[in-house]
């Protein structure tokens, strides 16, 4: 099964740029609806820069379909992005409770935890994930690295990927710019568990990726031509016949980028559909 989406869906862009939401869709909950109307999952950013309320998970349980699915990104202390300080019990104990209603209605995809760019392949960060896992044993991690150690080589790869197999996590599989000094994450396409793989696709700006004093949305400022899309098609498809659910999901939230290319892949994937 594969779940599209995008990664936030309220992004100032997005809602300024005129060419998603309706006029009439003016509140919260307007927006959710259309949203959900379109697209079966979507990834709650803003749980990475604020504890997330439990109200809001009852309210977006309430204004999406049966069938529509959440994925949370961790909030940023429990994914070390605050250098030398660690989650207190307490913010676990919160975040874990304010999720819970998604949880217990059957729409919590997974919880995103993208660690930082300084997060090395190192005894302790490995330590460091498995007590993200025991700290919230109800719920599915999906791990994303961002610091290039975890898979700078093949025999690199192949041992951190069997690591999170053996650990029965989920692997985030990104397209992002590629450079030749190996700065970032290379496109490895795997599913590391039976029930969940993972596709964030970040975008190719790489004018932007490093660059100090912009925006954050100006680093994901990209659209993907329908060309580069069907490069993906053979991966992912190859993913379903590995994992139970694909979630595919785009984080260049510049505008409707975003939206225009999760509609993008729906179109390929069913063209493509051999089913």
């Amino acid at each position: 099964m594969f779940r599209i989406g995008t990664c936030s869906w309220t992004d100032q862009t997005l809602l300024s740029c005129g060419r998603f939401y309706p006029q009439e869709a003016k509140t919260a909950e307007q927006r959710l609806r259309h949203y959900a109307a379109h697209f079966n999952t979507v990834e709650v950013d803003s749980t990475y820069y604020h504890l997330p309320a439990e109200r809001n998970a009852h309210l977006w349980v309430e204004r999406t379909p049966a069938d529509f699915v959440f994925n949370i990104k961790a909030y940023k202390t429990l994914t070390l992005h605050e250098r030398g300080k660690q989650a207190e019990d307490l913010e676990w104990r919160m975040f874990a409770s304010a999720i819970h209603p998604l949880h217990a209605a059957g729409k919590l995809g997974c919880i995103l935890f993208q660690f930082p760019p300084w997060f090395v392949c190192s005894p302790e960060n490995q330590a460091y994930i498995l007590m993200c896992q025991e700290r919230l044993p109800e719920y599915r991690l999906a791990i994303q690295f961002r610091h290039p150690s975890w898979l700078a080589t093949r025999e690199q790869a192949v041992t951190t990927l069997r690591w999170l197999r053996q650990r029965n996590l989920p692997y985030v599989v990104v397209d992002e710019p590629q450079f030749q000094t190996r700065r970032t994450i290379p496109p490895v396409s795997v599913a590391t568990t039976p029930d969940i793989a993972v596709v964030r696709f970040n975008g190719r700006n790489q004018k932007n990726w490093f660059a100090k004093n912009i925006p954050v949305y100006e680093r994901f400022h990209y659209l993907y031509s329908p060309e580069e899309l069907s490069a993906w098609v053979e991966p992912i498809r190859n993913l379903a016949t590995k994992a139970s659910v694909v979630y595919i999901m785009f984080n260049n939230c510049f505008a409707d980028d975003a939206i225009v290319n999760a509609r993008e892949i729906i179109r390929q994937l069913k063209a493509n559909s051999t089913d």
